[in-house]
C-alpha cells in the first residue's frame, strides 16, 4: 500500500505498507517514509522501488497487487504510477 502525504514543511513524502499473509494468518507493516522530489508517477515510483528493495530483493516478483489512495497521479489516465509497477 502506498500514500502521499505533505509534511509541516510542505514537502511531500511517501508512505509505504506492505500487508501479506503467512501460515493464514494477515499482517501488516509499515515499512518505510522518503522525500518525493516531485509528485509524479516517476518519482513515487522510484522513492517505493527504493524502500521496497531495502526490505526484500525479489519484492516485485512477489508483488500480487497494491492498493493506493485515489490520487490523480495514482489512478490518472495517461501517466499515473500503476504503469510504472511491474506486471506480474
Amino acid at each position: 500500500m502506498s500514500d502521499g502525504s505533505t509534511d509541516s514543511a510542505v514537502k511531500e513524502e511517501e508512505l509505504v505498507y506492505v500487508r501479506w499473509s503467512h501460515n493464514g494468518k494477515i499482517e501488516s507493516k509499515f515499512v518505510g517514509i522518503q522525500t518525493v522530489e516531485k509528485a509524479d508517477a516517476a518519482h513515487i515510483t522510484s522513492i517505493v522501488r527504493t524502500i521496497m528493495e531495502g526490505i526484500c530483493e525479489e519484492w516485485e516478483s512477489k508483488l500480487v497487487t497494491f492498493a493506493t489512495d485515489g490520487a490523480a497521479v495514482m489512478v490518472g489516465v495517461k501517466n499515473r504510477y500503476p504503469l510504472y509497477v511491474p506486471d506480474g
